[in-house]
């Protein structure tokens, strides 16, 4: 009985060159990114007062509250969000919140 591996493997089409294979990988890590920044444009669509690291961590089931706070400084970097710096009145924590960028 042959594996499941080998079924696929015998399957897909052979490709003769690297140009080519490394287009076949290339558009998984760019629609991966695409899809995270459209997550939070979606989150950010429902929540219009703007969003927080810790309220896409929950949200979008993110591993840690690093990986989304990454995740929102390089939209903010690439000009895709706007983010502010708050400090609640009675005192506790600085956060920033993330917004849509005004264009």
């Amino acid at each position: 009985m042959e594996s499941a591996y080998r079924q696929l493997k015998r399957a897909l089409p052979r490709l003769s060159t690297p140009n080519c294979q490394a287009a076949r990988h290339r558009p998984t890590g760019l629609t991966n990114r695409r899809a995270k920044r459209d997550e939070v444009l979606t989150l950010l669509a429902d929540n219009p007062k703007g969003i927080t690291a810790r309220e896409l961590q929950r949200a979008k089931h993110k591993d840690t509250v690093d990986e989304a706070r990454a995740l929102l400084a390089q939209m903010e970097a690439d000009g895709e969000l706007t983010g502010k710096d708050s400090k609640p009145e009675t005192g506790g924590h600085v956060t920033r919140t993330f917004t849509n960028a005004q264009k």
